[in-house]
């Protein structure tokens, strides 16, 4: 999530009712991200219900094109559609060029690139140090 946080930085988890775009979430790794029993945090940039549209280097949520640095991979000719599902997130790091996340598992053909509800971390007694947790 460079450059918004650095390796070091503490974070102390909040509950959330309710998860928004934009929100910053910590979650399990799905087993199809390869970083079995890790923990991740990113920004949340699309919510059920959300269509999302990935077109060779850009993402479009709800036919709205989102600013990101320009995300590259072996394959820029991805053309993938699809609308979120109840208690999906499409999820993307800040340092989207060394990001493994959402758009990097679909660039890398998994199938299991949404984040669910029940993989976000939801306690309000949690204290996550960056690089060590």
């Amino acid at each position: 999530m460079y450059p918004t946080y650095k390796d070091g930085d503490f974070l102390l988890m909040k509950n959330n009712e309710e998860f928004k775009r934009d929100n910053i979430v910590v979650f399990n790794s799905p087993t199809s991200w390869g970083a079995e029993g890790k923990r991740f945090i990113k920004r949340i940039v699309a919510i059920e219900g959300d269509s999302i549209q990935v077109n060779g280097n850009n993402v479009f949520v709800n036919g709205k094109k989102r600013e990101l640095e320009r995300y590259t991979c072996e394959n820029n000719e991805i053309n993938k559609s699809f609308t979120l599902k109840k208690n999906e997130y499409f999820v993307l790091g800040d340092n989207i060029l060394q990001s493994n996340d959402s758009l990097n598992q679909i660039c890398s053909g998994s199938e299991s690139f949404l984040i669910k509800e029940s993989m976000i971390i939801n306690s309000g007694k949690e204290v996550f140090k960056l690089g060590g947790f």
